[in-house]
């Protein structure tokens, strides 16, 4: 007999599912969900949860939840989720707080899920916390109140929680229930950077630009911006396209890298920055280089911008200095 394989078998729940024995029943529940034991079968699963539920355990209605909100062996009701998540959450289940939070904001109730986060930061559950403090910040289900959100910010930062590190950073960046500190706020933008966090390398590039902790520093700005487009976000492309626009550096302008990088920043996503395009393109075309415009404006190859290592090499060949 191959013991490497899921065993086929026809269950009847009643077998598993009594008062009795509902850690039973959850164990052969979730090895029939993840076909780690049995032949995989979700709906006898969540036969098995159900039933579990209504014993009194209250990971059934958990895991039954889970079924019913992305319809897994049932067809997908997320008024069923609810309904299982609800049963789960008032036996005690902190982990269905949680998922009731996530469910409710998916369903448009979120003042519901506010009161659901609420009680998960306060069981202590991290990612509960983070949506509280969210909430807080963007008045989501609660009147904003962005004092309130950055002590929980800070600490989950502390605790390792990028996102949580660019909230701490700019509530430190604009004064949210702290006195202003630039440092600070450069601390915490750099925790997320280091993580790959392209809205923390966005706002190092902000700190630099307007040297707000110490001398301003446009190249290193650039490096910032560069780096955090390359990870996604495509406005930055276009604060670095403002920096040759302006002449930043004190070189004079340069539209030609300014062009190319609103081509940047509107390729990745930030419809914001097509007047930008528009204007310096008329520019070009206007005033500069009249030999480009009867072969078109191609300049720099647009697809080179894909690799940050190109970035650097054509808007500043040396090695870009670490924020």
């Amino acid at each position: 007999m191959d013991i490497s394989k899921p065993i086929p078998v026809q269950l009847n729940p009643a077998w598993y599912c009594t008062r009795e024995n509902s850690s039973l029943c959850m164990m052969v529940g979730s090895a029939l969900e993840e076909g780690t034991l049995f032949q995989k079968d979700p709906a006898t699963a969540a036969m098995l949860y159900r039933e579990a539920m209504k014993a009194g355990d209250p990971a059934g209605g958990y895991f039954l939840g889970n079924l019913y909100e992305n319809g897994i062996g049932v067809e997908k009701n997320l008024n069923a989720a609810k309904s299982a998540y609800l049963h789960s959450a008032k036996m005690g289940n902190v982990q269905a707080y949680l998922a009731l939070g996530y469910l409710l904001d998916e369903m448009g109730q979120h003042v519901q899920a506010f009161r659901w986060y609420k009680a998960g930061h306060e069981a202590g559950i991290q990612e509960a916390s983070h949506q509280y403090a969210l909430c807080l910040y963007g008045g989501k289900g609660t009147e904003e109140d962005k004092a309130a959100s950055f002590p929980i910010f800070k600490s989950l930062a502390n605790q390792g929680n990028t996102q949580a590190a660019f909230f701490a950073g700019l509530c430190y960046h604009q004064g949210y229930g702290t006195p202003v500190d630039y440092i600070m706020a450069r601390h915490f933008y750099q925790v997320g950077a280091d993580e790959g966090d392209p809205y923390c390398w966005n706002q190092l590039g902000s700190l630099a630009l307007d040297g707000l902790c110490g001398e301003k520093d446009p190249k290193k700005a650039l490096d910032c911006f560069l780096r955090a487009g390359k990870l996604g976000y495509g406005k930055a492309y276009g604060n670095a396209a403002w920096l040759y626009q302006t002449d930043a550096f004190g070189t004079g302008q340069d539209m030609k890298k300014a062009f190319h990088l609103y081509q940047m920043a509107a390729k990745n996503g930030a419809e914001d920055v097509a007047k930008s395009l528009q204007w310096v393109e008329d520019h070009l075309s206007g005033m500069y280089w009249p030999e480009d415009i009867q072969n078109g404006i191609v300049i720099i190859d647009a697809d080179d911008l894909d690799n940050l290592d190109n970035l650097e090499d054509l808007f500043h060949p040396e090695d870009p200095e670490d924020p």
